[in-house]
């Protein structure tokens, strides 16, 4: 996801709006929080429930509690910053696994 308070989560939902489109069965697991993936998708204007396309299946794996109203977009912030850690972290012990 990166940095909940920038470009991160809504480059990711155009490139699963477009995954969904392929013809090929995919899987996508989305690391981050609900939340803000809900909010970045109504900023762009993509419909949230409608990622899990014909051909996806689109999972979020939530890394926590984020509160979206104290969210600043393209403001950095040290709460931001931790969550982006979490999310890194989260990867890496999948990864790993």
């Amino acid at each position: 996801m990166g940095d909940p308070c920038g470009v991160g989560p809504e480059v990711v939902l155009k490139a699963v709006d477009l995954l969904t489109k392929a013809s090929e069965p995919i899987e996508v697991i989305l690391i981050g929080f609900r939340v803000v993936f809900e909010e970045a998708a109504r900023a762009i204007g993509i419909p949230f429930e409608e990622l899990k396309g014909k051909s996806a299946n689109v999972r979020i794996l939530d890394t926590g509690d984020f509160d979206v109203k104290k969210m600043r977009k393209r403001i950095p912030t040290a709460e931001a910053g931790r969550a982006s850690v979490e999310c890194i972290l989260k990867g890496i012990e999948l990864a790993l696994s």
